[in-house]
């Protein structure tokens, strides 16, 4: 159906003409500006998907080239649940029996059960972890349970030491746990503030320590029992009845006699709970006691004063101790770890321990070898890449004389030389590789009369059986073939290659249609308005006519 270029009251319809007119020199011009960038865009993506196939095989053979690539070790452990293990490329072939004997821990400590109402503070408590430590200070004297848990966790620099409550029909307890494992690792904690603080529920050191109570309190035991027993001996009373044996071996230590040592063994031992105490630590008791109370007294009265403190003392107790995880290496040689992770015990392999082998389990077996299967998914990995690369080519390049379509990179120099360029590589001999696998053919990979490469999988797991050690110098180094097969790539896809140049040139032809079609909005934008005045000129000069000839023949009619 025809428009009518006459409005509704048989005037110009101006806006339509204009626009015909308009359109008459647009359109054939912006047909050809948008095809251009149709194609344009279209050999973009396709060098951009040629350059992609390329790329992504380059990045495996970089891989390839490295020494690591066809060292691969498995490690296989006949129980996974008491042990699993990492080979790295550094680990030996090899066969070995592992017992694991015990696993490491980290210490664990609680108070005693204390009510909810209990104060702590003012006072200080230094926490140790191993050798390292960190201080809190409790300034409140109503601080509570709570208040003293928040402290440990906030405290500065914390090594690894949690504070958490757990609460029973007891009543409450602090629990201090430690976040490392191994014997290294025991938490001490030292308490500083005045006897009777409760703030002394919570220390806990040393085992002799830990035995006798807390040193304050020893000391002010001590000090209570030799004030309390105005028959005790004095100093000086004890060192005249020893300068009178001037045979006695001891007589060089002040307030020391065999009598005294005597008492001060039995003393000592008939207590249930020192009983496993050694003889250094014996020897330590009345010094220390002595030291802290700035008193001299007797070693016999220095032990019931301890014991007086020891029954008085409440710290914390151990509910888990640190322990490192030992294993056994084929029956002779015992290993020590702080953690259920040893690195180094075998070269190259990490061993990570679940559980301990149990008495009647039989050792774990870990067999550590070359992981074949690992370096046949690669060399898969590598044919697929190629064939990929081999199947975007020719798509993009190819003509389908049946449905007469063509690629959209059809008779392109680039695609052609990228192609025959990658053929002449995979024939290319290997110096460095050994006699029987000097190329791609020897190794189980060939071309097919297609182009693309398939696997021969009974040459690939031959050699890879007589050979794997040798692998890497047919791959690997500076001339192996991942090198030359990435050096081919590098020379059409770096910044000055075929490829990239062309995609340059593209981009720019892309650019200077922009610019074409930036010019012809502006000479259509002109045409129009152009149009628009004069068809509108003419419009007002058609209504002026016909104002006049109507007047002319009414003039006529009268």
């Amino acid at each position: 159906m025809s428009v009518n270029p006459m409005g509704p009251s048989g005037g110009l319809d101006v806006n339509l003409i204009t626009q015909k007119v308009v359109d008459a020199e647009r359109i054939p011009r912006q047909n050809r500006i948008d095809n251009d960038r149709a194609d344009i865009q279209t050999n973009i993506s396709a060098y951009g998907r040629l350059r992609e196939s390329l790329d992504s095989m380059k990045s495996l053979m970089n891989s390839f080239r490295q020494e690591k690539a066809f060292s691969v070790r498995n490690a296989a452990s006949t129980n996974e649940d008491v042990i699993s293990a990492t080979a790295s490329t550094e680990a030996l072939a090899g066969k070995y029996s592992i017992e694991v004997l015990q696993l490491a821990q980290a210490q664990k400590l609680a108070s005693s059960p204390m009510s909810d109402e209990t104060k702590f503070g003012p006072g200080e408590m230094t926490l140790h972890l191993g050798d390292k430590k960190f201080t809190v200070n409790i300034e409140s004297e109503n601080a509570t349970l709570v208040d003293v848990v928040k402290a440990v966790n906030a405290g500065q620099p914390n090594p690894g030491i949690r504070a958490s409550i757990i609460k029973d029909n007891a009543g409450s307890r602090l629990i201090l746990g430690s976040d490392r494992s191994g014997e290294k690792n025991q938490i001490e904690v030292e308490v500083s503030a005045m006897p009777g603080n409760a703030l002394h529920n919570f220390g806990y050191t040393s085992y002799i320590d830990h035995a006798l109570g807390s040193v304050d309190e020893i000391a002010e035991s001590a000090y209570e029992y030799v004030t309390e027993e105005p028959e005790a001996k004095t100093t000086e009373q004890l060192e005249r009845e020893r300068r009178k044996d001037p045979d006695d071996p001891t007589s060089s230590i002040p307030g020391w006699s065999e009598q005294t040592s005597g008492t001060l063994t039995s003393a000592l031992l008939d207590d249930s709970t020192t009983a496993d105490m050694t003889t250094a630590a014996v020897d330590m008791i009345p010094g220390l006691i002595g030291t802290v109370a700035g008193i001299s007294i007797p070693a016999a009265l220095a032990v019931t004063a301890a014991q007086a403190g020891y029954k008085k003392a409440v710290g914390m107790s151990e509910l888990q101790s640190a322990k490192d995880a030992i294993v056994v290496l084929d029956g002779i040689a015992e290993v020590n770890s702080e953690t259920n992770v040893i690195y180094g015990a075998i070269q190259g392999v990490d061993l990570t321990l679940k559980s301990t082998s149990g008495q009647s389990d039989t050792p774990v077996e870990l067999d550590i070898q070359y992981d074949k299967q690992s370096v046949k998914a690669s060399i898969e990995q590598f044919v697929e890449s190629y064939n990929q690369f081999f199947m975007v080519s020719k798509s993009l390049s190819g003509f389908d004389p049946k449905t007469g379509l063509a690629g959209p990179l059809a008779g392109e120099s680039v695609v052609r030389s990228s192609q025959s360029r990658m053929k002449s590589v995979l024939s290319v001999e290997i110096e460095d590789a050994p006699d029987s696998m000097k190329t791609l053919t020897e190794l189980g990979i060939s071309n097919t009369r297609q182009g693309n490469l398939e696997i021969n999988y009974d040459m690939l797991d031959a050699q890879l059986e007589r050979n794997f050690a040798n692998l890497h110098s047919f791959f690997g180094g500076k001339n192996g073939f991942a090198k030359k097969i990435e050096d081919a790539i590098q020379d059409f896809t770096n910044v000055t290659g075929p490829i990239r140049t062309r995609e340059t040139s593209l981009r720019e032809q892309n650019y200077r249609l922009n610019d074409t079609q930036v010019t012809l909005d502006r000479r259509m934008k002109s045409l129009e308005d152009r149009t628009l005045t004069k068809f509108s000129n003419m419009q007002a000069a058609t209504g002026k006519m016909r104002t006049q000839l109507a007047g002319m023949m009414n003039s006529l009619r009268g």
